[in-house]
């Protein structure tokens, strides 16, 4: 469901997990479902999660009897969290590393555990996940700056060198990462070509002035 709380969609598991998660609270998915508008007590989950709403949604939601002997816990995907419901006063110790200490759960909420850390009560046994962050981004590469030797050169000297019959310019190689990448050529490799580019034309120059 959107900002605004107007939109929603519902997403299987399945294609839950084939969305882009840039972070822990964020999914970017292809718009492959209905994107349907919200309308009050008429869908039982988004009427359930929206936060105008205050009550169960009993017209349209089914419903079911469940008699708890023992808390009843409900994993939120990937969080470290979890939904509870209890019959009544139960005591959660949690331990993380050399620190200990309790809660005392009663009637429903919803519990969070840090990474690595453990949760006991009288019949359950909580781990919370650890997650590592890591940047896998690299700096970018930037090809070398061709260098324009004609601005060393008279304007006579630059007509003449204009008409001695070189290959092209190797240069171009380097306007685009993207051609570099495909053409398998490291940039250290074409600086070399660039340079005996640069002394055959200053060779050919030579022998040009000097006739």
């Amino acid at each position: 469901m959107d900002a605004m709380r107007h939109k929603y969609g519902k997403l299987n598991h399945q294609e839950l997990q084939a969305c882009f998660t840039p972070n822990e609270f964020n999914h970017v998915c292809q718009e492959t479902v209905p994107i349907l508008t919200y309308i009050p007590n008429e869908d039982c989950e988004a009427t359930i999660i929206h936060p105008s709403t205050a009550s169960l949604p009993a017209k349209v939601c089914e419903q079911g009897l469940l008699k708890l002997e023992s808390t009843y816990w409900i994993p939120l995907h990937m969080s470290n969290e979890w939904l509870f419901v209890t019959p009544g006063n139960e005591i959660f110790t949690v331990l993380c590393g050399s620190v200990k200490f309790q809660l005392t759960l009663q009637n429903r909420g919803k519990l969070y555990l840090p990474p690595r850390c453990k949760g006991y009560s009288t019949h359950s046994n909580l781990y919370a996940l650890s997650t590592i962050v890591q940047n896998n981004s690299k700096e970018d590469i930037l090809p070398l700056a061709s260098v324009d030797l004609y601005r060393c050169y008279t304007e006579v000297e630059q007509d003449q060198l204009q008409k001695i019959p070189l290959q092209k310019s190797l240069t171009n190689i380097l306007s685009s990462m993207d051609e570099l990448n495909m053409a398998g050529v490291k940039i250290s490799e074409v600086q070399d070509l660039i340079n005996k580019e640069r002394a055959k034309k200053y060779e050919h120059f030579k022998i040009l002035t000097s006739t």
